[in-house]
């Protein structure tokens, strides 16, 4: 397994993730902001979590190119090494999407913010990037905030698919 090196802000650290986070990723995605944003990442049983932190996991072997691949890492306070949420990279057309999520307990804190604003001035660096792209429903307002107070700007706001049904999504650009 190829080791991505540790990320840290004021409060966090940003590392990957190891199956001893199975049980804190179920419980996650098992409350109501994840259902409501993020339904494709609410997980049934922990058999299933564990067969995704599985795959998640194998994407650290080749982290080469988030353009082909995930790389999602997990997000840990600092202080405690709790795991309170999580952030990666995806496949997007032809260049890649930021996604993150942070536990209900740990929202309202600026731990997301501070999290996509260290974790994609690294990307642009790391993988090679010259622009990463940030897409939310528009009505998750929070989201939008965090894109906004980590350097991404707003460039779309267009109705399309999103997670199962045709919603109002705003598009975020920010640029290396």
């Amino acid at each position: 397994m190829k080791l991505l090196p540790p990320l840290y802000t004021r409060s966090l650290i940003i590392k990957q993730f190891s199956l001893e986070d199975v049980n804190a990723i179920f419980k996650m995605s098992r409350e109501i902001s994840l259902r409501t944003w993020l339904p494709d990442q609410v997980y049934e049983s922990i058999a299933e979590t564990e067969k995704i932190l599985h795959s998640l996991i194998n994407q650290y072997d080749d982290p080469g190119n988030p353009k082909i691949s995930p790389v999602v890492l997990g997000i840990f306070l600092k202080n405690s090494d709790n795991l309170i949420g999580h952030i990666g990279l995806s496949p997007q057309l032809d260049e890649v999407e930021i996604g993150y999520a942070i536990g209900e307990e740990y929202q309202g804190k600026g731990y997301a913010s501070e999290a996509v604003a260290v974790f994609s001035d690294w990307c642009f660096q790391a993988f090679d990037l010259s622009v990463i792209y940030g897409i939310t429903a528009a009505a998750n307002e929070s989201s939008c905030r965090v894109l906004e107070k980590s350097g991404f700007i707003l460039i779309n706001q267009t109705e399309k698919p999103w997670h199962n049904k045709i919603q109002s999504v705003r598009i975020y650009q920010k640029n290396n």
